[in-house]
């Protein structure tokens, strides 16, 4: 949420975050703390330029934190190092972020309806307060992809109105 913050400051509009330029940050800073190796940890970052508004943008970070220290602490190997791919797109209002690895992949007993773990259950609340649907897919590594509407505005038509005269 910091992280969050700090991207507010000094945007010609405080009420939207430049997501892209969020998950980038983010992603160097968890490297940084999870880094406990001198393997090094492959990182494709494929991210659309996308600014999403706070209430958004805050729930979505904290997917992206979670998604992202879960397969550095889970899918990485000390001695090949591991992969890390982040990608977020959007297609016609629809926001695609997929974060995915090539560690073990899920386990078999793994059931998305029915999480055990603290981080997974994190994942689904944070995922139902976007309205978004989630994806698991546990082939020759994990990958979880979310996908939600982005926001059009955050006033009403009377507000931008107002706003204008």
């Amino acid at each position: 949420m910091a992280l969050v913050h700090e991207k507010l400051c000094g945007m010609d509009d405080p009420s939207r975050v430049q997501f892209d330029g969020y998950i980038s940050d983010l992603v160097g800073q968890l490297l940084t703390s999870y880094r406990t190796t001198a393997t090094p940890v492959e990182v494709d970052l494929d991210l659309e330029q996308l600014r999403l508004p706070v209430e958004q943008a805050v729930p979505c970070g904290l997917l992206v934190n979670e998604l992202v220290s879960n397969s550095l602490k889970h899918a990485q190997d000390s001695d090949t190092g591991g992969y890390l791919g982040v990608s977020l797109q959007n297609r016609d209002g629809l926001v695609t972020l997929e974060v995915r690895d090539r560690g073990p992949g899920l386990p078999e007993e793994f059931d998305p309806a029915q999480p055990k773990t603290l981080g997974l259950k994190v994942v689904q609340a944070l995922s139902r307060q976007l309205g978004a649907n989630v994806a698991f897919e546990g082939n020759g590594g994990a990958t979880i992809r979310i996908q939600f509407k982005a926001a059009e505005s955050l006033s009403t038509p009377s507000q931008a109105l107002r706003a204008s005269a």
